[in-house]
């Protein structure tokens, strides 16, 4: 399949907003935008097994909740139809080149092959389910979409010396996204020999990809610390390395990722 920008719609309300920002990524990238809603399983597919009275006992009920799925399935569809087209038509209108998909399945599976995935936070802003499972399985970053939408000109880059920051560094440099922006990179943690030889590291990866860059070291929990320069200093899109560590150590004791996906006005870039 050819190579695209995949703009994952969920709603309506924030379907135009999303697409826009996959356009501007497109036209980084000089790809077309793929608009695509997954419908879930059970939106398609009949109930399964009933029990053993209703199957014997009870035929016109089951007749009656089949009828009652298709009807589902039907309205799941015709919504999804109009999440596609409310996208579509933003695009339309910015000239970008692009198609829609309604899928079926697994949305892992269906975003497989994009240079970058774009989607929304999930409910009352917060990371959902499908966004921790794409982040993960998918190859490619992705893009959460923000509230607050404006040319991409200044840009912080979280970095802990981690698999994924390391990551995020690389996928910068390799990036047409990219190309004139302004990169902070901010380490948090005490400054220490070996805090300064990865940033130096990193910075001198971004130098020879002509970005412009500048490095801070600053003490302080890394939470506190990338909200605050994102409130104050006028960033346009923070990018980080997403869930560095396992899902149990996640649980137990939060994660920098989650925080700030939920707390980010602006798109929030992650590697994994």
């Amino acid at each position: 399949m050819t190579e695209r920008v995949i703009a994952l719609v969920d709603g309506p309300a924030h379907a135009a907003g999303l697409c826009r920002q996959a356009g501007w990524a497109a036209r980084r990238l000089g790809l077309p935008v793929e608009i695509l809603h997954v419908l879930g399983r059970h939106e398609v597919t009949p109930q399964g097994d009933l029990p053993a009275a209703l199957r014997l006992g009870a035929r016109s009920v089951m007749t009656e909740l089949t009828e009652v799925d298709a009807q589902h399935a039907q309205q799941a569809e015709a919504r999804g139809r109009a999440v596609l087209e409310a996208g579509a038509a933003a695009l339309r209108a910015e000239g970008v080149a692009h198609v829609t998909r309604l899928a079926r399945g697994d949305v892992v599976e269906e975003v497989a092959g994009a240079a970058v995935v774009v989607m929304g936070k999930g409910d009352e802003g917060s990371p959902g389910p499908d966004l921790e499972r794409v982040v993960r399985g998918a190859r490619a970053p992705v893009l959460v979409a923000g509230q607050e939408w404006r040319p991409v000109r200044r840009v912080l880059l979280a970095f802990d010396g981690g698999v994924t920051a390391t990551r995020a560094v690389n996928g910068i440099a390799d990036s047409a996204l990219f190309l004139g922006v302004q990169v902070r990179v901010l380490y948090a943690g005490a400054d220490t020999p070996a805090a300064r030889t990865m940033l130096e590291e990193a910075e001198l990866t971004l130098r020879a990809a002509d970005l412009r860059v500048t490095v801070e070291v600053a003490a302080g929990e890394p939470e506190a610390l990338l909200q605050a320069r994102m409130a104050g200093d006028g960033f346009d899109m923070l990018v980080m390395g997403a869930y560095g560590h396992s899902r149990i150590r996640t649980l137990i004791l939060g994660s920098t990722t989650t925080a700030m996906i939920r707390t980010a006005r602006v798109p929030v870039l992650l590697y994994h």
